[in-house]
């Protein structure tokens, strides 16, 4: 598995890679561009950081399309293309109201509307707040972390709508 990447069979179409983000560099780059630079890490490898430099419009989730809502310790999902981003997320961060103040609420799925859907939930393991629905590595099997593949049984239940 690659470092930073979903564990097992959750890992579908787009396939993100997981980095928990050290520093922020700079909103805007050069003449009051759109992007964000950042020094981000895989979860699992602490010293092992990376700059990327995230376009403003490459982000899928973030509240009202503000890069300025980026911020140290958050963990980005990102769909890389050799070392160039070609979608990001906001996928967790450490408190729950930080995770709400930076995401947009996720919007149903065609046919799906008026459905009870999970927001958030926390993982005991990686102590995150992660975005959306825990997945499960098999259809009936217990929710996992998204992150670091951590069974949830015991933790935080899925915040709902």
């Amino acid at each position: 598995m690659a470092p930073g990447a979903a564990p097992g069979p959750m890992a579908g179409p787009p396939h993100y890679e997981y980095f928990v983000i050290d520093e922020v560099l700079n909103y805007g780059g050069f003449f009051g561009g759109t992007t964000v630079t950042i020094y981000a890490h895989p979860p699992a490898q602490p010293n092992a950081d990376r700059k990327f430099i995230i376009s403003e419009h490459n982000f899928e989730n973030l509240k009202d399309g503000d890069r300025f809502k980026v911020l140290e310790g958050q963990v980005l999902g990102l769909v890389l293309e050799g070392d160039e981003v070609r979608t990001a997320r906001v996928a967790g961060a450490p408190t729950r109201a930080a995770l709400r103040a930076a995401i947009a609420p996720p919007r149903p799925l065609p046919g799906h509307e008026g459905e009870v859907r999970a927001l958030a939930y926390q993982c005991a393991q990686c102590h995150l707040w992660l975005a959306g629905t825990p997945p499960r590595r098999e259809p009936d099997g217990p929710y996992v972390c998204a992150i670091c593949g951590h069974p949830l049984q015991g933790t935080t239940a899925p915040e709902e709508k």
